[in-house]
């Protein structure tokens, strides 16, 4: 596949594949400046015509708070808050809407650069002092971030947090010809 060329073994799982999820329902909304109530809107809609299970959101930290609204004026306005704490808004109003209407919402998210470059260690206050959110209320909080050694295409997968299931460390090699992950024992 790495020169435009697929092989009978790829070609079949390909064709599996779209054969499994060709039935399936996915929503793609892309917006520049996307604020929580718009995803709200959107997936309410969807919920209610087409049913919704998970919702995917890629990033974080492209997303914004909706302007304040003052009644007696009759206009929006800016808020005066701190981009933490737009962040930590936007994730609790995330986490009450998957709960009220029983969706699973995987949030991806990057760490400070300051972090990633910081931190070889591996324990969660780490993270809460570093990252610049609280990960107090995170289900799962997975870091992928590269190996330190000589190969380009080695990473580490971290389960930091995980309150249903165990938690560990597990080293990847990143086959660049096919785009996938694989583990390495």
């Amino acid at each position: 596949m790495e020169f435009g060329e697929i092989s009978d073994e790829e070609m079949t799982k390909i064709l599996n594949t779209s054969s499994k999820i060709s039935n399936e329902k996915f929503f793609l909304y892309e917006n520049g400046k996307l604020t929580v109530s718009k995803i709200i809107n959107q997936c309410r809609k969807i919920k209610e015509t087409y049913g919704l299970d998970i919702l995917f959101i890629d990033y974080l930290q492209l997303m914004y708070v909706d302007p304040c609204y003052d009644v007696i004026q009759n206009k929006k306005f800016s808020c005066l808050y701190t981009r933490e704490e737009e962040i930590d808004l936007i994730k609790r109003r995330l986490k009450s809407f998957a709960k009220e209407i029983d969706i699973s919402i995987l949030l991806l998210s990057q760490l400070a650069r300051k972090y990633e470059q910081n931190n070889p260690h591996k324990d969660i206050n780490s993270f809460d002092s570093q990252a610049s959110f609280d990960v107090s209320d995170m289900e799962l909080l997975i870091r992928l971030g590269k190996n330190n050694g000589d190969d380009n295409n080695l990473f580490n997968v971290l389960v930091v947090k995980n309150k249903n299931g165990r938690i560990g460390e597990a080293l990847f090699l990143f086959d660049k010809s096919k785009h996938i992950f694989k583990e390495i024992n």
